[in-house]
């Protein structure tokens, strides 16, 4: 992705469902400033057989634009705004 130097899923554990798979795991993110953090993940994957059919994305997007350097978001350990 143009908007990051590097961001990778690891997926730690999944749950299988009559129609969907639950995949629960942490997102590492590498930004352009040479910032860097993580942030836990649910996906919600829609099957239909054996086939992909919809996603749901969870993740919290503050930490996520805060490591992309986002503007108006402090710098990881910093403090937000009030």
């Amino acid at each position: 992705s143009d908007a990051w130097a590097g961001i990778s899923h690891a997926p730690l554990s999944f749950l299988r469902g009559p129609d969907h798979v639950l995949a629960l795991g942490r997102t590492t993110f590498r930004g352009f400033a040479g910032t860097s953090g993580t942030a836990d993940f649910a996906h919600v994957w829609f099957v239909d057989q054996e086939s992909i059919i919809g996603v749901r994305v969870f993740e919290d997007t503050a930490i996520a634009a805060r490591y992309k350097g986002a503007a108006g978001l402090p710098e990881p350990g910093g403090a937000g705004p009030r």
